[in-house]
């Protein structure tokens, strides 16, 4: 465990929302929107999903593919989702953390977000090496993070059933393979749920 001590100044009844397919499985669009903090990743819409995902949005965590405007694996097919390229500059409105080692995107966007947005910079070196995990997706650091202010998160949509090291996004219809070991982070999140650290839904 490292030295550091986040401040993420979030209430502590936060469900913090995945991005995996599995959320079109449940209806728990209601459930996740009567949270105090509703925390969502990257790109991750809301629009023609609300009863499975909600529509409620507190927090944005963002890594620099999002910030830089950085096609994940070399495929717009997001775009078809509503998310236009311009995304970070429409989202003045909600607050959005910056979570990556590299700290290019957040310098060279900052003029673009609201002050109120610049609260905390994670130290994602903390967050890799916790739990041994190489890589780790910006969703498993945050979740690293709300540990280590003491925060108990409630997470929807981690994929923590697939055996597989691939994902899928619930506003896509394919899956992915990429260089998280999700694997492991799913792995590490049970072991934290079996120890009362999060709750898994």
């Amino acid at each position: 465990m490292s030295n550091v001590q986040p401040e993420l100044e979030l209430d502590t009844n936060i469900a913090i929302i995945g991005s995996g397919g599995q959320l079109l499985n449940d209806e728990a669009g209601d459930e996740i929107d009567d949270f105090a903090e509703v925390v969502r990743f990257n790109r991750a819409p809301t629009e023609g999903f609300e009863k499975y995902v909600g529509s409620k949005t507190t927090l944005r965590i963002a890594n620099n593919h999002v910030f830089e405007n950085i096609p994940h694996n070399a495929d717009e097919s997001w775009k078809d989702a509503g998310q236009p390229a311009n995304f970070i500059l429409n989202q003045r409105s909600q607050r959005i953390m910056l979570l990556n080692k590299h700290t290019e995107g957040w310098r060279q966007k900052d003029k673009h977000v609201h002050e109120s947005c610049q609260k905390f910079l994670g130290d994602f070196n903390t967050a890799e090496s916790y739990g041994g995990i190489y890589a780790p997706t910006v969703g498993y650091a945050f979740i690293v993070l709300c540990l280590l202010d003491n925060i108990i998160p409630t997470l929807f949509g981690f994929g923590i059933e697939e055996d597989s090291n691939s994902a899928s996004h619930y506003w896509e219809d394919k899956g992915k393979n990429t260089s998280h070991q999700y694997g492991g982070e799913r792995e590490r999140l049970k072991e934290w749920a079996t120890e009362s650290l999060l709750v898994i839904k």
